[in-house]
């Protein structure tokens, strides 16, 4: 499969956004393709939407269609002594696993934190973890993903959050991070 196609597989999920005029920045693997990046094989969309209460209404509009459930809590992040981010795993018996509920409050940001599994897969929300869309848009740029233009992030912010904290199964993502950042131009070229 190539970058591309990895990408592709998650265009119903930008179409959407799109359609409901989501504001938000792409991280994650799927970011870091569009950098570049190859041998790398993404599971997820992520996204930092911007965290006022009218585009929240627009996103959960846009997660209502998706048929998105939200995937149980199984942890969370929490900043450290050194304010790096961290992440504490919950204890999760089957039971609540089972009963979980989602409720998602366009007042409240940290309600839709979450991994959602939808029609056209999982789709995970990192309203700060990632950085804030104030602070990640004015370095972002746009890219091309068939007929959509998509904001995604810097290759500084990405390669900030993927060293910090720092994570076994990033070691070679940020090397070729890392790589691309020392080349003149950093993009793969976009259908």
């Amino acid at each position: 499969m190539s970058p591309m196609d990895d990408i592709q597989r998650f265009y119903p999920i930008f179409r959407v956004l799109a359609r409901y005029h989501v504001r938000y920045v792409l991280t994650g693997s799927i970011a870091a393709l569009l950098h570049g990046v190859s041998n790398i094989h993404p599971n997820d969309l992520d996204i930092v939407p911007y965290c006022i209460p009218h585009n929240l209404a627009c996103l959960a509009a846009g997660l209502s269609e998706l048929q998105a459930v939200a995937k149980p809590k199984r942890g969370e992040w929490r900043r450290d002594s050194r304010h790096e981010w961290r992440w504490h795993a919950f204890e999760v018996s089957q039971a609540q696993d089972k009963h979980h509920k989602q409720v998602l409050n366009y007042k409240d940001f940290r309600t839709f934190d979450r991994v959602f599994a939808t029609r056209y897969g999982r789709l995970d929300i990192v309203p700060e973890i990632a950085g804030t869309y104030p602070d990640l848009i004015q370095r972002s740029q746009l890219k091309k993903v068939t007929h959509l233009a998509v904001p995604i992030v810097s290759l500084e912010d990405l390669l900030a959050t993927l060293t910090v904290p720092r994570r076994t199964k990033d070691v070679e993502l940020v090397k070729q991070l890392r790589h691309l950042q020392s080349q003149p131009t950093s993009s793969i070229p976009a259908e």
